[in-house]
């Protein structure tokens, strides 16, 4: 197991790779320095982890935790500005895994919340399993 923190708010697919006027999507400066401090924390927490995978034999499972002060209004109601969780997931998951040097088509199960919280974090554990316990539940 693997656990990240990474001390930033969440971005969405379109804030990491937003359109241009001829219609084609580019890696904004916003989305580089995310994706730089991800790459950080995910090598921070690989230190001493242990942490191996093999394509062949493994998946992944992951859980994100992403915490925001724009989960919420002051009048406690649901804000329309927060980062919608779903678009987040693809933006986590891809930053991560490109920092694992694993394809993120074998993180084959994802759980995530959104929490509220005045400092903006994420923390995103990833979990090794047996390829075949996977197919163990397919033939049962």
């Amino acid at each position: 197991m693997i656990k990240i923190t990474i001390n930033a708010e969440a971005l969405t697919m379109n804030m990491l790779y937003p359109t241009n006027k001829t219609g084609r999507r580019f890696l904004s400066k916003k989305g580089s320095d995310f994706k730089k401090i991800v790459s950080i924390e995910t090598k921070k927490a690989m230190l001493g982890s242990g942490f191996t995978f093999n394509p062949e034999t493994h998946y992944t499972s992951s859980e994100i935790f992403i915490y925001t002060p724009r989960l919420v209004t002051k009048a406690g109601k649901l804000s329309k500005i927060k980062p919608d969780t779903s678009n987040c997931i693809k933006a986590l998951e891809d930053a991560v895994f490109e920092s694992l040097g694993i394809d993120d088509m074998h993180n084959l199960d994802v759980s995530a919340s959104a929490n509220y919280s005045e400092n903006p974090t994420i923390v995103f554990i990833v979990r090794k399993h047996l390829l075949s316990s996977k197919f163990d539940t397919i033939n049962n």
